[in-house]
């Protein structure tokens, strides 16, 4: 479960800009034997850059660094300890995605993108323990504020 609210603005047609927040919270169960939990905590900031080569379609570069609190809670008599961790993990998301309802009269439009951490820090939230990226998919409604029309032709 997480949120990214962002606030950026629109360059021109093709480029937007922004700074963004992200927040996200995970539990697992089971996680070494049975009974056992895992939560981790993960906030931070970040900036990126959308460039649309067609209205619908963009590219996108997001560099953010992530505060994270791990936590491990062992199942009762299972001879694990507990315990939490905290550290910190730059990443850059490069990757990809389609923002429908998005043109040069309405600037609110939803999307969906689909990116990779490139860094592969070992420690960031989008790695898995093998160091392999796992893919990001986020999906939102981008709701434009004191945007006038500066679009039309």
């Amino acid at each position: 479960m997480g949120a990214s609210p962002y606030f950026g603005y629109s360059i021109n047609k093709y480029l937007d800009v922004a700074a963004s927040f992200n927040f996200i919270y995970n539990s697992q169960r089971d996680v070494v034997v049975y009974g056992d939990k895992a939560r981790q905590t993960q906030y931070g900031p970040g900036v990126f850059v959308r460039v649309y080569p067609l209205k619908f379609l963009f590219a996108q570069v997001h560099y953010e660094h992530n505060f994270i609190r791990a936590k491990y809670l062992p199942a009762n008599n299972s001879g694990y300890l507990p315990s939490t961790d905290r550290y910190g993990a730059n990443s850059l998301l490069v990757g990809a995605g389609y923002a429908g309802g998005r043109d040069q009269y309405n600037k609110s439009f939803y999307f969906f993108s689909i990116a990779w951490d490139v860094l592969r820090n070992p420690e960031s939230p989008y790695v898995d323990g093998l160091g392999r990226g796992v893919p990001i998919i986020r999906a939102g409604y981008n709701i434009a504020l004191f945007q006038g029309t500066r679009y039309r032709n």
